[in-house]
């Protein structure tokens, strides 16, 4: 992982500014800029909020770099029929429901109608054949992350191990 002396200076070069002109900007010098992204010192908290700012970015990008788009991999779709569809819900408290359901079970699930008889309106159906797509199509990976408060709710198609 980057250190937050690299993010600074990836971000200001994104921008297209000098050390100097950062340093303008945020009412220092430019060796405390040169400092920072040579990890030899520390913005303190109010400069990391006015780079972020400035920079369009988090201050969680700021100090973190950016977040990355988990990898899927595409494999045949004659293989998933041996894949899982993986729900995972953590809320703040301190509960984790971890479901895992064969791939070839929601498709069937699906095909019936007994599928939408369970999700009734929680699902539209739009999303449903986008999630079905993507079954089908072999991917491999995370496929819906979503946070709301203290909520994290992860949706994964995975191999299946025996």
């Amino acid at each position: 992982m980057a250190g937050i002396g690299e993010n600074i200076a990836a971000l200001r070069k994104k921008a297209g500014m000098t050390q100097e002109e950062l340093s303008e900007k945020m009412c220092v010098t430019a060796q405390a800029v040169s400092k920072w992204e040579n990890d030899l010192s520390c913005p303190d908290i109010e400069n990391i909020r006015s780079m972020a700012d400035l920079f369009g970015v988090t201050v969680d990008e700021l100090l973190n770099g950016p977040k990355k788009v988990p990898e899927l991999k595409s494999d045949e779709p004659e293989k998933v029929a041996k894949r899982i569809l993986h729900i995972q819900v953590n809320t703040g408290a301190d509960t984790t429901i971890n479901v895992r359901i064969p791939t070839a079970v929601f498709l069937k699930a699906a095909g019936n109608g007994t599928l939408e008889k369970l999700l009734g309106d929680e699902l539209e159906s739009e999303q449903l054949d986008m999630i079905l797509e993507i079954i089908r199509s072999g991917t491999v990976g995370s496929i819906v992350s979503v946070d709301q408060g203290d909520t994290h709710v992860e949706i994964a198609v995975e191999d299946y191990e025996s």
